[in-house]
């Protein structure tokens, strides 16, 4: 026997061999899925609560999803007290403005920078023209939020 003759042989062996482990693959990776059906629990077998069990099986229609709101009691380090009408608009105008960003206009565009925690206001022609309407536009659109809260260049 020449090696020549033993090629095709050995050839064949691993083509079957190589199917065959495709064909294992493809079955256990394709396994039936067990699905629950509506109104029926998935283990239907009874619970031995005697003997040491590693997990609690909790029926999900008894398990209420509606949490108990429970008052702090004292010295807990919570106050519940409601904030103030001018912090509460300042936050709430700096959280709509910066989910325009960047917003650009014909006299100005602003952009937020993360890192200062301010907006960057940049003035498009002359500067006193731009910087009066930008002025005028937050006082009318966004009055809750000083101007200290902008870097203007």
């Amino acid at each position: 026997m020449s090696i020549k003759s033993i090629i095709p042989f050995v050839l064949g062996i691993l083509t079957i061999v190589l199917l065959g482990l495709i064909l294992v693959t493809l079955v256990l990776t394709n396994k039936p899925k067990v699905e629950e059906k509506k109104g029926e629990p998935l283990i239907s077998q009874p619970v031995n609560t005697s003997s040491p069990f590693p997990t609690q099986i909790i029926d999900e229609k008894s398990v209420s999803t509606s949490p108990t709101r429970i008052p702090p009691g004292e010295n807990t380090g919570v106050l519940e007290e409601e904030l103030p009408k001018e912090t509460r608009d300042l936050a709430v105008q700096k959280m709509e403005l910066r989910a325009k960003m960047p917003l650009a206009l014909s006299e100005f565009s602003i952009d937020f920078n993360y890192e200062t925690d301010r907006f960057t206001v940049l003035l498009i022609g002359d500067k006193e023209t731009s910087e009066s309407v930008f002025t005028s536009w937050l006082s009318t659109n966004y009055p809750a939020i000083p101007i200290d809260r902008f870097t203007i260049e």
